[in-house]
């Protein structure tokens, strides 16, 4: 399954490539991380990447490429946003200001839930953790 990535905020494409390292740099998901392309803006030379797409394995290394994006985004020092979404349309969109001030124990049982919704379940990810209220729309679907 095909997870799309969006980041927002400042530097977006800087963010983007930080996300891409972070799973370069990991052994086991090196492999898993493509850029999508988009045609160039009017001010550019060449196609830019505008998303990453995370190829998953129903089982395979959803909890480990869980754990690099929890952990990416709680480390993020700007004002960053990352909107993931599934072939099904279900989105998940995460906060780096609010992962940041999360404790351990709820760092893993975001990371946890996040993997069974990577996996294609209907996993509810707490949305205390995402920076967002109850009914904000952008959950599971």
């Amino acid at each position: 399954m095909d997870i799309l990535v969006a980041v927002d905020g400042e530097e977006r494409s800087d963010e983007l490539y930080s996300l891409r390292k972070e799973f370069s740099d990991d052994v086991e998901l090196a492999g898993i991380v493509q850029d999508r392309i988009s045609g160039p803006p009017p001010d550019a030379l060449g196609d830019i990447a505008d998303a990453l797409i995370i190829a998953l394995a129903p089982g395979g290394l959803v909890t480990a490429a869980a754990a690099v994006l929890v952990t990416w985004i709680r480390n993020r020092k700007r004002s960053v946003s990352i909107t993931l979404k599934r072939p099904d349309n279900a989105e998940l969109r995460f906060q780096a200001e609010t992962v940041r001030a999360i404790d351990g124990a709820k760092v893993r049982e975001i990371t946890a839930e996040l993997a069974k919704w990577l996996n294609g379940e209907d996993a509810e990810v707490p949305a205390a953790g995402r920076g967002l209220g109850p009914g904000d729309g952008t959950g599971p679907s």
